[in-house]
C-alpha cells in the first residue's frame, strides 16, 4: 500500500477555470428556468459577472444590465482559491 498523492490531472487554472464555469452554468439554468418581465424579449446576454462581494450574478448584453441574480458563494469567498477545502471560491477570467 503506498501512501503516495493521487496523479495530478489537468493544471490548478484548468480546474478553477473548469468549476467556475460549471458554477456559472448551474446559475444560469436554475436563474432563467422562470422568465420574467424584468429580462429584455430576445435579448442575449453575451457577458456574466460575478461580484463575490455582493453575492450577485449579472447578465449583460452590450454593456447593458440584462438580469442580476443573488448566488452562494463558500463561507470565505473573497481572495483566490489556494487549495480544496479553503471555502473559498474560484475567480475565473
Amino acid at each position: 500500500m503506498s501512501l503516495a498523492p493521487p496523479p495530478q490531472v489537468g493544471s490548478y487554472n484548468s480546474r478553477v477555470r473548469t468549476r467556475l464555469f460549471i458554477v456559472a452554468i448551474l446559475s444560469l439554468t436554475v436563474g432563467c428556468s422562470a422568465p420574467s418581465e424584468e429580462t429584455l424579449a430576445g435579448a442575449v446576454a453575451d457577458r456574466v459577472v460575478v461580484m463575490k462581494k455582493e453575492h450577485t450574478l449579472t447578465l449583460m448584453s452590450e454593456a447593458r444590465v440584462l438580469k442580476t441574480y443573488k448566488i452562494a458563494l463558500g463561507r470565505d469567498p473573497n481572495g483566490p482559491k489556494v487549495r480544496q477545502g479553503d471555502h473559498r471560491t474560484p475567480s475565473g477570467i
